[in-house]
């Protein structure tokens, strides 16, 4: 490590940008993802999805949540 002080600085630079993409991509799944609705019951929760085509041609779509 002290010949080569460049090696260095870059391995350790680039173990701190891993750490640090690491425990952000982290952050962003655990909040998203794995931490629980704030619900009573989170697995009783969905979505409704409507959809109705007019004589015109166009389409027009609803969701509900609940």
């Amino acid at each position: 490590m002290w010949r080569n002080p460049g090696f260095t600085v870059t391995v350790v630079l680039t173990l701190a940008l891993s750490i640090g993409a690491n425990t952000a991509i982290f952050s962003v799944v655990n909040a998203l993802l794995l931490k629980s609705l704030p619900y009573s019951h989170p697995e009783r929760m969905g979505t409704v999805y409507t959809r109705v085509t007019g004589p015109m041609g166009w389409d027009e779509r609803h969701h509900v949540n609940g």
